[in-house]
């Protein structure tokens, strides 16, 4: 993610579009897991933070109900 006035100015790197996308409902994770980010739209484009992109979280299991 990067600001709004910076969008034009910046060169992102470009990777395969078809994995390029951010999915609803999904968690992302930075490296050592020091920030995680939820998804509340997706779309076109991947998620970084310094340059380093966010990882797709594993859902967590819940315990079994009796």
């Amino acid at each position: 993610m990067i600001p709004a006035e910076d969008a034009g100015r910046r060169s992102v790197a470009q990777g395969d579009p078809a994995a390029d996308r951010t999915l609803l409902g999904k968690r992302y994770r930075a490296r050592g897991e020091l920030v995680e980010v939820l998804c509340t739209r997706q779309g076109r484009g991947a998620l970084a933070l310094y340059g380093e992109p966010l990882q797709l979280g594993k859902p967590k299991t819940l315990p079994a109900s009796d």
